[in-house]
């Protein structure tokens, strides 16, 4: 799996290459992206058209709305922190990069339903 490094001493991980940092960074957008979806989709919305109607169901407010688009344009952010972690060799900062990814995640299939 690893294998010694060019200078000697410990091995070289597979995260710490150029391929594996982006593939790290392509895994950890793919596992964002429901919850950048859904929370860009959310906010970027109009609000529903309450005319011809009795009840009137309006959309999230304007505070929510702009906290969902600076939660989501920020969550765009964490895979391109996690590949810049994984070349810096800070396996801590990778966890956390990959732990906010399913987070998010985990947060966009709640936001659709799925969840």
């Amino acid at each position: 799996m690893s294998r010694p490094s060019r200078h000697g001493g410990s091995p070289r991980r597979w995260w710490i290459t150029w391929p594996g940092a982006l593939a790290l960074g392509a895994a950890c957008l793919l596992l964002a992206l429901p919850g950048i979806v859904a929370l860009l989709g959310t906010a970027l919305l109009p609000a529903e058209d309450a005319t011809g109607i009795d009840v009137v169901r309006t959309g999230p407010g304007t505070l929510t709305r702009a906290l969902m688009m600076a939660l989501g344009v920020s969550a765009l952010a964490v895979p391109v922190l996690t590949t810049w972690w994984a070349r810096k060799r800070w396996a801590g900062y990778v966890l956390l990069g990959i732990g906010t990814s399913i987070v998010l995640g985990c947060i966009g299939l709640a936001m659709f339903g799925i969840l």
